[in-house]
């Protein structure tokens, strides 16, 4: 099985335990915590995995604007 080649790792959470998983597998990651509002919206109710979804997809979207950005300055 091939294993996809990962050139870097952004932990988008200022989670401590997430850190500590991530530094006990030996991986190398770098942390910028996104802003993305977590809020449930009223007019469209979702069931908690798709809030979890909704939430994932937003902060990922986010920190690839950022560092989309920064990768062009």
């Amino acid at each position: 099985m091939e294993v996809a080649h990962i050139s870097r790792i952004i932990l988008a959470s200022a989670s401590p335990r997430r850190q500590e998983l991530l530094r006990m597998l030996g991986v190398d990651f770098k942390v910028l915590v996104s802003t993305f509002e977590e809020h449930r919206e009223v007019d469209q109710p979702l069931s908690p995995a798709e809030l979890v979804m909704a939430t994932a997809q937003g902060k990922a979207e986010e920190v690839f604007r950022i560092t989309s950005a920064q990768a062009e300055t």
